[in-house]
């Protein structure tokens, strides 16, 4: 399953976005986003502005 969690961060300016789904680990990579966290599954979890983070159904 691709699953990911957005944590915002106390000061609006971060947000740490957790995945496994390899779409949004090539957008966010290729928007300079490098993982703070890498886990056994193959998820990683990265630290990004927010200005980078757009929610759509």
């Amino acid at each position: 399953m691709r699953e990911t969690t957005i944590h915002w961060m106390n000061d609006e300016k971060c947000a740490d976005v957790s995945t496994c789904d390899p779409r949004l680990i090539a957008q966010i990579e290729g928007n300079g986003g490098k993982p703070i966290a890498q886990y056994r599954d193959g998820s990683r979890e990265y630290r990004i502005p927010v200005e980078l983070v757009q929610i759509t159904k």
